[in-house]
Formats: C-alpha cells, sequence, structure tokens
C-alpha cells in the first residue's frame, strides 16, 4: 500500500493477484494495529512472527480452520448496557445475513434488528449470555426479557413492548423476523466457539493502543459461514472504536494508523465496505479487500462490488441522475436520517420518496383523469 498513512484509503486484491502474499507484505511493513480476516492459515503463518514483534498477537479461530488455536474470545454481549451499542451490534448481526444475498432478506435484517437489539441490551442488563438470547429469539413463550427490559430504564419498557408484539402476532412478517435472528445466532449450534463470561473479552481499546494484530480465521460451508455474524460483528466493533479513538487524536486521525485486511470479506465476514470506505473525512483507517468482482456482486449487490477500492470512482448509493438534482441542504439531512436508522442513504431516500409519492392507484387514477379531460378538451374544440 502507498499513500499517507494519515488518511483513509482502500485497495483491492484479486485473486489472480497472488492473495496470501501481497496482503502479507502489506500486513508485515505496517506499524500500526492490524486485523485479518481470512479463511486459511497462510497468511497467519507468513506474519504472526513479525507481528509479534510489534504488539501482541490475537488469533480468533473458532471452527479450528487449519488447525490454528484460538488465543482470544470475544462476547458482542459486553458493553450492550447501553443501548446505543445495543443497536450497533444488533445491525451487525442482522445485516450480516441480509448482506449476503441481493433480495429481500436486507428488509427483514433491518426489522429483525429491531428486535435483537432488545434482547442483547436485557441479557447484558442482567449479565446473560447469548445462549438466553437466542432463546428469547425462537419464540419460545417466554416473557423473560420483557420483564428485565421493563424493570431498566428508557429504552427498556419501549423495547419490551416491541418484543411483546412480535410474541403475540404469528403471521408470516414475524416468521420471517424470527428466522433473520436465528440465522444471525446458527454459530451458537456448534460449541467450538464458547463465548467468554461477561466482562472477559478482548479489550478492543487496548488492542488498538498496543498495536496489538487479530486473525480472524474461519473456514466456508457451502454458500455461507456460521460465524460470519460474530466476526462481522466483531470486525465492525473494532472499526468503530478505531473510528472514534482517532477522532480524539489531533487532527481527527487515527496514528498509528489502524489497518483492516479483509481478506475474502464477503466469503466469511459480509461488511459494509462501500459504506466504510465513503465515510466523511480521513480517520487513519486504511482497508484492503481480497475478493473477485462477481463474488461480490452476488452477495452485496452490484452497487457494493464497483465501491469495492481499486476503482476510480466509488459509485453512490443512489441513482446519479437524481443526487445531481439534490441539493447540499437535502444531501445532508438524508446522509443524518441514515446515521440515526442505522440504514443505507438509498433506503432511506426509498423511504422518503415512497412517503412523499401518491400510492400506484391514486396515480392510476390521476392519469385516466387527465386522459379523460385531454379528450374532452378535444371534443370543445372541434
Amino acid at each position: 500500500m502507498t499513500g499517507n498513512h494519515n488518511e483513509q484509503q482502500g485497495t483491492r486484491i484479486t485473486p489472480k493477484d497472488g492473495t496470501a502474499s501481497r496482503l502479507a507484505s502489506a500486513i508485515g511493513r505496517h506499524t500500526g494495529p492490524v486485523l485479518c480476516i481470512a479463511t486459511t492459515r497462510d497468511v497467519f503463518e507468513l506474519t504472526s512472527g513479525v507481528r509479534a514483534r510489534r504488539g501482541p498477537v490475537h488469533v480468533f479461530n473458532p471452527d479450528g480452520t487449519g488447525g490454528v488455536a484460538s488465543t482470544v474470545r470475544w462476547n458482542p454481549l459486553d458493553g450492550c448496557q447501553d443501548p446505543a451499542t445495543a443497536i450497533r451490534r444488533a445491525t451487525a448481526f442482522t445485516e450480516s445475513v441480509g448482506r449476503r444475498r441481493a433480495d429481500g432478506t436486507s428488509f427483514w435484517a433491518a426489522k429483525a434488528s429491531d428486535y435483537l437489539r432488545a434482547c442483547f441490551y436485557a441479557a447484558a442488563t442482567e449479565g446473560l449470555d447469548l445462549t438466553h438470547v437466542a432463546r428469547w429469539v425462537t419464540g419460545d413463550g417466554s416473557t423473560e426479557a420483557e420483564q428485565i427490559l421493563n424493570a431498566t430504564g428508557a429504552p427498556g419498557p419501549q423495547w419490551a413492548a416491541q418484543l411483546t408484539e412480535l410474541r403475540d402476532e404469528a403471521n408470516m412478517a414475524t416468521r420471517s423476523i424470527r428466522m433473520t435472528m436465528s440465522r444471525a445466532l446458527a454459530f451458537l449450534a456448534n460449541p467450538a466457539p464458547a463465548l467468554p463470561a461477561p466482562g472477559q473479552s478482548l479489550d478492543l481499546e487496548a488492542f488498538l493502543r498496543e498495536a496489538g494484530t487479530l486473525y480472524l480465521i474461519g473456514g466456508t460451508r457451502g454458500e455461507d459461514s456460521p460465524v460470519a455474524p460474530l466476526f462481522a460483528c466483531l470486525a465492525g466493533e473494532l472499526h468503530h472504536t478505531a473510528a472514534l479513538a482517532g477522532s480524539r487524536m489531533p487532527g481527527g486521525r487515527l496514528d498509528p494508523p489502524f489497518l483492516m485486511a479483509l481478506g475474502e470479506a464477503t466469503q466469511i465476514c459480509p461488511l459494509p465496505v462501500s459504506s466504510w470506505l465513503d465515510g466523511s473525512g480521513s480517520t487513519g483507517i486504511q482497508i484492503i479487500t481480497i475478493d473477485g468482482e462477481a463474488q461480490s456482486r452476488e452477495r452485496q449487490g452490484r452497487d457494493v462490488a464497483h465501491a469495492l477500492p481499486g476503482r476510480q470512482q466509488v459509485a453512490k448509493n443512489y441513482s446519479t441522475r437524481l443526487a445531481t438534482r439534490i441539493t447540499p441542504g437535502v444531501d445532508a439531512r438524508l446522509r443524518q436520517l441514515a446515521l440515526a436508522r442505522h440504514r443505507r442513504i438509498s433506503h432511506v431516500l426509498d423511504e422518503v420518496l415512497n412517503a412523499a409519492l401518491p400510492t400506484t392507484a391514486d396515480l392510476l387514477t390521476e392519469m385516466a383523469s387527465l386522459g379523460s379531460d385531454e379528450q374532452e378538451a378535444r371534443h370543445g374544440r372541434r
């Protein structure tokens, strides 16, 4: 990688470029903290010795891929006593399910996030683990989560009401939402990940401060990887923590920079790469992706495939033609709304336009009325 280390930048390496060697070269030269995501042990073997001279080296390999043992664990519920943290992590879990396919699953992922955040918050508040969350989302009739939430301050009671609504309804929508949440927690069926007790997770702030290296290694099973939601949440939290730490440094950039060597990200760890790269300002975060364009398009949709680094221009998430007609003030409000709702700009824009435009039935009626008016006008001229 080349360029100013204080700038957020991206590099794309295609599979034919000799991925392991190029990735290892970038990791070996990097002076700051590193996150490496891979499906094999190759990069770990090439770089772990060098990285150990820079700072602590950690491995999270729940499935034991390549025989590399995990040296660290991470509990996504740690910190979820904070509602904002619960929202962020629940969104990462459910969106990792929806992001793997460019179809309607993204809608159910967004809805599932609204309920999963309540479960995360309740479990963290009570000191419970993810097995309790998994039981709640299956709809076993338990009201334990609602009881916990109602005993807390805001937003507990509001989120309890949402869970009650989900539990009391039995239709296709609720089944789809529960299925999405269950898929996000499917890795719990494998005892290997064995999550740590609350308070015993990897300290992300210390990891960044000590210029550590974290290898996330996971194999694929057919189309999906069971650990994808867990990896996506951990990678997202590291990105968030690094960006927050950088914002507090002189110049608003993390120094030394944080390298995210995402490897075959769309195979085992679906991530919002385009939105990370399209963020405002430099944060001191460098991103390397290694993937074929066809795979990226299949799993994350055409917009994300073209937004991968290495392109001359990052494609916008909404129509360029429409964007040229949006004033800077409206554009800023759309981005703020997307940030507040934890949604993509394209989704927010769709919602705003859908709410503002007449329904299809009303438009058909209006068009029919216009046709009648034109006919009457022609008869009048005769």
